[in-house]
């Protein structure tokens, strides 16, 4: 996408320039993904053979401009529009066998900052994800009051960076940033 673009303010053109740019494509690579699953063409772990999949579609970014407040929820509609059509060509009830969750834009910092976490368990990946999405609630309706839609409104624009941050928080889980120097010097960014 061009710099102009990005900076015009003009939405039409950021939302139109990010749709047709790698993000859109990755909606769309996505969604052939999971159309081939709920096909049982895509070959994948036999770890939970017998159970039914299910599916949390992640875009993996490495550009913090991609954890924009509200842009997960663009996407989400962009791969609903995706998901419509797979629904259409593979037929409702072959597509509603596999539980799905939303798409999820996940900036590869938070895995790398996190690291340690995950791998004790003291963080969940799939219980972030499920969170993530228990949390913003994209597709939302009937609100009874204006502070409801607005309160929503607000929740709905969360990144996932940030949501993820806030729950380290919550839980008062300090940071081990020895893994980051280590990038550091390995990359000679930073000297021993």
């Amino acid at each position: 996408m061009r710099g102009v673009d990005k900076l015009s303010y003009d939405f039409g053109k950021i939302n139109a320039g990010l749709k047709k740019d790698r993000l859109g494509k990755a909606v769309k690579q996505l969604a052939k993904n999971i159309e081939r699953v709920m096909l049982g063409t895509m070959p994948i772990d036999r770890v939970g053979e017998g159970k039914d999949p299910v599916i949390f579609p992640v875009i993996v970014v490495h550009d913090a401009l991609y954890s924009a407040p509200g842009l997960n929820y663009w996407v989400h509609y962009w791969m609903e529009e995706e998901l419509d059509k797979v629904k259409r060509t593979i037929g409702k009830d072959t597509y509603d066998r596999v539980k799905q969750y939303p798409v999820t834009v996940l900036e590869i910092d938070s895995l790398i900052l996190y690291q340690q976490h995950l791998r004790r368990g003291e963080l969940d990946l799939v219980g972030l994800l499920k969170g993530f999405h228990a949390e913003v609630q994209y597709g939302k309706r009937g609100f009874l009051t204006a502070m409801e839609a607005d309160t929503y409104a607000r929740k709905s624009v969360l990144p996932f960076a940030k949501f993820v941050a806030d729950e380290v928080h919550r839980r008062k889980l300090v940071i081990d940033q020895r893994h980051i120097e280590a990038i550091l010097i390995k990359y000679g960014i930073r000297q021993k």
